[in-house]
């Protein structure tokens, strides 16, 4: 029996059965994982918090406002003498905008907590489960380069035979390391999803807002011709549109655009991609490595059964001088043939 060749039959066979499983496919797989757990750990949620700070201060800006019409309106002009009626009027018509506002505030102030916990907890699930899943993929693509290494310096002597141990190999073959952390990315892709969702609408909805309120307000205000708002803007009329115009400062296409590629990338994670593949190699790398361990048992008994025959042959010849055994031989057969 060839030991070597019997090794780079298997490791060959294994290389083969790589793409037969589609444990190739894993790689990218994986790498994709890592990828978010990436943009996970360095994801910037913290505008969120800003928004509601600049929501919750243009709320207040307006209550402010609208406990006394009278003070919506511009001092002098025409209306000096009926601030109340035009402060009625105004408030009348804000009344949408701060609807909307409170809206946002209540979604945001639920948003603000649900964001602060998404990507730590989305982070830590794959902190968790990559290193796992990292090293067993590498370890079963890697295997018939290690089924080679553990033959390539056997000089086949019965010492070196002895040395050979498959049993790393063996235990690399265990591939249910990875249902737990595989399990817990689909957990958090069901808890995860949803709520990235969530945060995607209110985004948008803040930008929807951001962009026509600033309109709605001065329109608002546009209660007379006499009074254009581009001379004589009341100060709430002011203090509103700056904090509006603040609010639309905020950057969020960041966090958008990150949310949506998390989501997106979580949608498409199916942990069967992974197991499957794996499984399937395992499976076929356990039958080719039990009949290599049968093979190198094999040669270990061959290998003990010969050096047990040279050790009896070289203890019988300490018993026995085989020099003086032969010499007596031939005196014996000189005499016969004498006396013949």
């Amino acid at each position: 029996m060839d030991l070597k060749a019997a090794f780079k039959e298997a490791s060959d066979r294994l290389e083969q059965q790589k793409g037969a499983s589609g444990i190739g496919s894993t790689d990218s797989l994986v790498d994709r994982l890592g990828d978010i757990k990436d943009k996970a750990s360095s994801g910037d949620t913290s505008v969120v918090g800003q928004v509601q700070a600049v929501i919750t201060e243009f709320q207040e800006c307006m209550n402010q406002a609208l406990s006394d019409p009278a003070s919506l309106a511009p001092g002098g002009g025409c209306f000096a003498g009926c601030a109340s009626w035009y402060g009625s009027q105004v408030s009348s018509k804000l009344g949408r905008v701060k609807g909307e506002a409170d809206t946002l505030s209540a979604t945001f102030t639920e948003l603000a907590d649900d964001v602060s916990g998404l990507m730590p907890q989305l982070s830590s699930a794959l902190s968790s489960a990559m290193p796992v899943i990292t090293q067993q993929v590498k370890e079963l693509v890697g295997l018939p380069g290690e089924i080679m290494k553990v033959i390539e310096n056997c000089d086949m002597s019965m010492e070196s035979i002895a040395k050979i141990d498959l049993s790393g190999i063996e235990s690399s073959l265990d591939v249910s390391p990875i249902n737990q952390p595989l399990d817990s990315l689909t957990d958090a892709k069901g808890t995860i999803g949803p709520v990235i969702e969530k945060v995607e609408a209110g985004l948008q909805s803040l930008n929807a807002f951001a962009k026509k309120a600033p309109n709605q307000v001065k329109k608002a205000f546009d209660i007379a011709p006499c009074l254009p708002m581009t001379t004589y803007a009341p100060p709430a009329m002011k203090t509103m549109l700056e904090k509006l115009k603040m609010l639309e400062s905020l950057d969020l296409t960041p966090l958008i655009t990150l949310l949506s590629s998390t989501n997106k990338e979580m949608k498409s994670f199916n942990a069967d991609m992974i197991k499957n593949p794996l499984n399937k190699f395992s499976e076929f790398a356990k039958g080719e490595t039990q009949s290599l361990t049968d093979k190198v048992s094999t040669a270990k008994q061959a290998a003990q059964a010969r050096e047990f025959l040279q050790s009896g042959v070289a203890a019988l010849g300490k018993l026995i001088d085989f020099d003086r055994l032969a010499s007596t031989v031939m005196r014996l057969k000189d005499k016969d043939a004498g006396t013949t």
